[in-house]
């Protein structure tokens, strides 16, 4: 059981990171899109030609897009992918976790049937239940990093939105 439990951690840290990293790039890309946007305000700011302003206008229109394209790109379709292997890893531990529940139950009807052993069983008893809470705070553990990267990756679009208005 502790090889699967350690399957099962490994699969949680390795998405965790590629979900850190894709929110990283998606800063970084959120960052730049503040730097464009300042310059282009400030060409806006001196410009005073119709024509000019309409180009550069457009051309912001296209920085919004490409900014949007990218986060969806980069980010959101390597949350998405992350996230799918999260939900699969963390249905595995759940049903871990219900059998080991099932398997604490048993043992505690057995240690009814019979006085023999009954001191081995609360042993068995009391693994089985340490284990069934590390499944549990797995499960847990991956929901909580779930939802702080998810947030994290509408923070960085919400901002990107923002930029651009």
């Amino acid at each position: 059981m502790a090889k699967f439990k350690e399957q099962k951690r490994s699969v949680i840290e390795k998405n965790e990171r590629a979900m850190s990293d894709a929110n990283m790039q998606g800063e970084r890309r959120a960052s730049e899109a503040q730097s464009v946007k300042s310059m282009i305000d400030s060409i806006l700011a001196e410009s005073r030609d119709d024509e000019t302003r309409e180009q550069v206008q457009m051309m912001e229109q296209q920085y919004r897009d490409a900014f949007r394209e990218a986060h969806r790109d980069e980010v959101e379709t390597s949350i998405n992918y992350a996230k799918e292997n999260l939900e699969q890893n963390k249905s595995d531990i759940a049903d871990e976790r219900s059998r080991t529940e099932r398997s604490i139950n048993r043992i505690g009807d057995m240690r009814g049937v019979t006085d023999l052993g009954r001191s081995e069983a609360r042993s068995a008893e009391s693994n089985l239940q340490r284990s069934a809470d590390e499944f549990r705070n797995m499960e847990s553990t991956t929901e909580n990093i779930e939802a702080e990267q998810e947030s994290r990756a509408q923070n960085t679009l919400n901002r990107i939105n923002s930029i651009f208005g």
